[in-house]
């Protein structure tokens, strides 16, 4: 007790994700799917859709965060979870604005200061969902210390679903336009429409609970750590005041 464990380096927790997710994938994939696909279905309702969208997403990523925690935890919980922070709409929606705001603001001047605000705020929506009466600020700024020291896995972890969304679109755009070109030709705009859709299937699919489950999974580490030293510094404290 009051022992930190050892860091995981980024390789660890791909690999603990592997096998997290080898016994609830098709729990991931429900609910990815279920998250992506009331997105889209509200795009195709614009412009009263898109603005529900944009709105709806922030309760969205709450509880598909939430839903990914209990996975981790072992909860087994029910997919229809992913809906179950609605009531966060307002703090949620409230959450992006600023995070996107002050993020764009920072790019402003560098690409550098920018990735390192989006990379602080990476918990913000994981600290609004487990707390209903979190403010976007304080939100924000017990991101910013759960963070500190995990940065660069969380760098890679989205520098690798990139990586591998760029590999699977140029994959099987060029797979399609192969294929257009020994049928006879095909005009470009379907190659990249046919693309487009498979990358995104394989991404609901694979990528994005494997992202998730990864950040989550780190989000988790952080936060064990900081009860830990919270509980050392403690401890400290009440001996120097006996002493």
């Amino acid at each position: 007790m009051g022992k930190i464990e050892k860091k995981r380096n980024v390789f660890k927790i791909i690999n603990d994700a592997t096998y997290v997710l080898g016994d609830c994938w098709g729990q991931m994939i429900c609910a990815t799917a279920l998250a992506m696909v009331s997105i889209l279905a509200w795009i195709l309702f614009a412009p009263f859709g898109l603005v529900l969208m944009v709105f709806a997403t922030g309760f969205i990523s709450l509880g598909y965060i939430r839903f990914t925690i209990d996975i981790l935890k072992q909860k087994n919980p029910n997919v229809e979870k992913v809906y179950g922070n609605y009531k966060q709409c307002f703090s949620a929606f409230a959450l992006r604005i600023v995070m996107c705001v002050i993020t764009a603001l920072w790019s402003l001047l560098l690409i550098v200061p920018g990735v390192i605000c989006a990379l602080n705020y990476s918990f913000a929506m994981s600290v609004m969902c487990e707390d209903k009466n979190m403010t976007a600020f304080r939100a924000i700024e017990k991101s910013k210390q759960l963070v500190k020291g995990h940065r660069l896995e969380i760098l890679d972890i989205y520098l690798l679903w990139f990586m591998m969304i760029a590999v699977v679109f140029g994959g099987f755009t060029s797979l399609v336009a192969g294929i257009g070109v020994a049928a006879g030709g095909i005009k470009m705009w379907i190659v990249f429409v046919v693309g487009a859709v498979i990358t995104l299937c394989v991404d609901i699919l694979v990528l994005m609970p494997f992202k998730q489950i990864c950040l989550t999974s780190i989000y988790l580490d952080a936060k064990e750590e900081q009860k830990v030293v919270k509980k050392t510094t403690a401890k400290s404290t009440q001996t120097v005041e006996v002493a």
